[in-house]
């Protein structure tokens, strides 16, 4: 894929995150995308929608985000290992290596729900 696709990808991921963490911390949570899962599927009705630390959503989202940070370093073995030199373009490595520098950090900052204090 072309970068500009990743990009446009990762709009659509950071417009998703930004309408559930509206709907999660709106007066019903039940009119998000997850309230639609919830009432589709009954296993989901027991799940705790609260995007506070600590409950399943915000543990999700940290663990996607530790996930996407630990994938931008294949890039780099990649480039640095002779072994891996067969393995698609170094372009289009590069292009995925950006695009999970993005996703990673959006997704940490949708863990702490926007309560980032460095």
């Amino acid at each position: 894929m072309k970068l500009r696709t990743y990009f446009w990808v990762w709009v659509g991921v950071v417009l998703v995150l930004t309408y559930e963490w509206l709907m999660l911390n709106g007066p019903q949570p039940e009119e998000g995308l997850l309230g639609l899962l919830r009432q589709l599927w009954p296993a989901a009705r027991s799940w705790n929608l609260s995007p506070e630390a600590g409950y399943p959503i915000s543990l999700v989202l940290g663990w996607l985000g530790i996930g996407f940070m630990l994938v931008t370093n294949f890039y780099v073995v990649r480039k640095r290992l002779g072994w891996f030199k067969y393995w698609g373009r170094i372009a289009g490595w590069m292009d995925f290596h950006i695009l999970c520098g993005l996703l990673g950090p959006t997704f940490i900052v949708f863990h702490t729900n926007f309560k980032v204090r460095g």
